[in-house]
Parts: C-alpha cells; structure tokens; sequence
C-alpha cells in the first residue's frame, strides 16, 4: 500500500510530442525531488553541477555531462547540491510499440520492469542523441 502512495498523480501534459523535455536549475535551497514513481520513463540529464539519484535502494552519482536512465515503475528520488542545471526527459514506452521486434519484445518487457538497464551512462554519443 505504501508503493500506491508514492505513486506520482500529477498528468504529464505532452503537447504535440509524445516526449516531454522540461529543464530545471537548483540555484539555493529549492527542495529536491521527493520518492516517487510513475509509469513513464525518464531520463535525467546533468548540465552543470550533480545529482545523487535513488533508484529503490541503489544510490547514483551523476554529474555534469551525464544522464541516468529511470524505467517505468521504478520507485526515485533526487538530491542536487546548488547551481545544478539538469533537464528530464519523460516518455511512455507503450506510445512506441508497434509490430516490430524491438517494439513487442524490448519496450514491453521494459515497461513490465523485466529489462535489466545500465542505469548511468557518461557515453558522449549516447549525450549527444539526447541533446539532439
């Protein structure tokens, strides 16, 4: 009943897209985000400063020029020291099925939570596809 309760109720708005892209800058004392979980995927993006990112019990460090990839369902919460400019990402997996292999055996196995990810990457091309 507790995992209901961290359930994140606030709607996603979308737009023409069906990404969302919103960016954020932590100047002082703003709170961070609190524990929560929603079906969308998201994917956080450092650009100045860093973040320690929980993923359920796992704590990440990611820090400028990096990204960490959060699955649906995965319970999350975020902790930035001043001045970190960051961007998020958010987009449900089940707008991208569709009849191809990738899309019947990958996305929904990931939007079920049955995909092991490496959850942190500082890749440069894997940055630069998200910035693009």
């Amino acid at each position: 009943m507790e995992q209901y309760n961290l359930l994140e109720r606030t709607p996603v708005i979308y737009g023409p897209s069906s990404v969302k892209v919103l960016f954020f800058e932590k100047k002082g004392k703003e709170p961070n985000f609190r524990m929560h979980w929603h079906e969308r995927l998201e994917i956080l993006r450092v650009y100045e400063g860093e973040m320690t990112v929980n993923l359920g019990t796992k704590a990440v460090l990611i820090k400028k020029d990096e990204m960490v990839i959060i699955p649906p369902r995965t319970i999350h919460a975020a902790e930035m020291v001043e001045n970190t400019r960051y961007c998020a990402v958010m987009f449900d997996l089940r707008t991208f099925y569709n009849a191809t292999e990738i899309g019947e055996r990958f996305l929904t196995a990931m939007f079920n939570g049955n995909v092991a990810v490496q959850n942190t990457t500082g890749d440069k091309n894997a940055i630069a596809a998200l910035d693009s």
